[in-house]
């Protein structure tokens, strides 16, 4: 007496929630990851954080612009985070202070904040599905 695909739901949940989750958690180990480089004094994770964080958003920066032009392009509450980017790759002045580093990581949270603010709540659920930035890895 009972329906013949009602037996198949639970195996269907089986299958598809794993696949569901595992998007915002690879996503939140990666997140994980690019904190603990940038609290090691790798500024690159904060400026890749921010650029995930775009992308996830469809806004993916232009990958020939520079970091300054970039920040321009997002939001002034980047600005810092670019400086501080372009003078350790491009600077050659070898590891920064305490001082940019936390520069840096201001910047990216006041700019992350921002995103935040900008976006509506289905948004932010989108971007944590959207793929963009897990592919962009594999490029």
């Amino acid at each position: 007496s009972v329906a013949a695909w009602i037996p198949i739901v639970p195996i269907i949940l089986a299958l598809i929630l794993p696949i569901v989750a595992a998007i915002p958690i690879t996503k939140w180990a990666r997140h994980r990851a690019r904190m603990r480089r940038l609290d090691d004094g790798d500024i690159s994770a904060a400026w890749e954080e921010i650029v995930v964080r775009l992308t996830d958003f469809g806004a993916e920066p232009d990958p020939a612009a520079t970091p300054t032009e970039v920040a321009e392009s997002v939001d002034p509450t980047m600005k810092p985070l670019a400086s501080v980017y372009s003078r350790s790759i491009y600077g050659g002045a070898g590891r920064l202070s305490s001082e940019q580093t936390d520069t840096a990581r201001q910047s990216m949270q006041l700019t992350s904040d921002r995103f935040i603010m900008k976006h509506s709540a289905i948004e932010r659920f989108r971007s944590y599905y959207r793929l963009a930035s897990l592919r962009r890895r594999f490029r």
